[in-house]
């Protein structure tokens, strides 16, 4: 019962937490913002997280599904997560280009009607999903500048602008 719980859980992180934060101008999201276009060790720790998640999401798929190939793809998707570099450069390709987003999208949808492909699917659109509140590089240049960074703290509006770069609808 608890493996399909925290399933289940899996399944409502790629719609809540866009839902809840996407674009968020509160103050904890600033923040957020801020330190993870400043900091290169809050984005390892944001990575981290997320390649945690999808470990978890793994080891509760061995107990409820029967598809081993589709845990292995997405295992070895995790293992080339475990670089930062790689991770990094991959988050930073699918949050400034909509091409790359939208074949992960097809190949997410494309993943989820074959049933042996189930977890790479869910894995995918969880990549979908850390990417999306991962820094755009024209912001990481931008915050480099002291000076830039305070006048982004007073505008928030230009904060999201420049963080999501324009074209995540």
């Amino acid at each position: 019962m608890t493996w399909i719980i925290l399933h289940f859980i899996f399944l409502l992180i790629p719609v809540v937490v866009p839902v809840a934060l996407y674009r968020n101008k509160g103050r904890i999201m600033t923040h957020f913002y801020l330190i993870m276009a400043m900091n290169v060790k809050a984005r390892k720790f944001y990575v981290r997280f997320w390649l945690l998640l999808l470990l978890l999401f793994h080891y509760d798929s061995t107990f409820l599904l029967k598809d081993r190939l589709g845990i292995m793809l997405s295992t070895i998707f995790c293992i080339m997560m475990f670089s930062f570099k790689w991770s990094d450069r991959w988050m930073k390709d699918v949050h400034d280009r909509i091409r790359t987003v939208v074949i992960l999208s097809i190949m997410a949808l494309v993943a989820v009607a074959i049933p042996q492909l189930y977890t790479l699917s869910i894995s995918i659109v969880l990549f979908l999903t850390a990417s999306l509140f991962y820094p755009s590089s024209k912001v990481i240049s931008e915050c480099q500048d002291t000076d830039n960074v305070q006048n982004l703290l007073k505008h928030p509006d230009e904060l999201i602008k420049s963080y999501y770069n324009y074209h995540h609808a």
